[in-house]
């Protein structure tokens, strides 16, 4: 039975997915693990760990070859399929308010592998209306439809942008309606049962981390 790949190491791999993209944008072919490390902050040691996990539990190689460096189209093919960006997971998105209109406006979610099929809200303004996004139109439902619509169009994945006083309740009913895996930008943490993906997503963590960092 093949292991998961460890989290810190998942964490690393859109950096790396990103930086082939540049790369190829500038007509390169080969990259070294010192060049990746580099610009990407890492060791050389540290991207050969990556790559060598890759292989054991992917069964993905990197193309490596000493003196060429790694294969970048080969590096971005390979860091897509293993983050199943070309399997569109169906999602949905509950709670309208700002910080959702701004995703919805600016985010492509297609490119994350995730197709954004439905909305929900509890405001009776915005129910029926059309949520625009970057590839396309999305209908906000009520939420009161949210369980007979993820038991009927069995949604995937799910991103929380509601308050933080109901983000525990509405996962709650996103998993019992056999979602897979939440995105959480809500800024309180929440519990999902064993067996489904969660990112809890604190923008005020970042934010406080660089104001540390910054001299005064």
């Amino acid at each position: 039975m093949r292991i998961k790949l460890s989290y810190p190491t998942l964490r690393r791999l859109p950096r790396y997915l990103r930086q082939a993209e540049t790369l190829l944008s500038e007509a390169r072919t080969h990259v070294s693990s010192k060049e990746l490390a580099e610009s990407l902050g890492f060791t050389p040691s540290q991207v050969r760990q990556d790559f060598a996990a890759l292989k054991e539990v992917c069964g993905v190689a990197a193309d490596g070859l000493q003196g060429y460096g790694y294969r970048v189209e080969s590096l971005k093919t390979n860091m897509e399929r293993i983050l199943k960006l070309t399997e569109q997971k169906t999602c949905v998105l509950v709670g309208v308010g700002n910080l959702a209109l701004a995703l919805a406006h600016n985010f492509d979610f297609i490119r994350c592998g995730i197709r954004l099929d439905a909305a929900f809200d509890v405001l009776p303004e915005k129910i029926g209306t059309i949520l625009r996004t970057l590839e396309g139109e999305v209908l906000i439902r009520d939420v009161a439809e949210l369980p007979d619509y993820c038991a009927l169009q069995r949604p995937r994945a799910a991103i929380l942008t509601c308050p933080p006083d109901v983000a525990q309740d509405t996962a709650d009913i996103l998993t019992l309606s056999g979602v897979q895996g939440i995105w959480n930008l809500t800024n309180v943490d929440i519990r999902v049962p064993e067996g489904v993906a969660l990112e809890n997503v604190h923008l005020s963590d970042s934010l406080m981390t660089l104001s540390c960092r910054i001299d005064v």
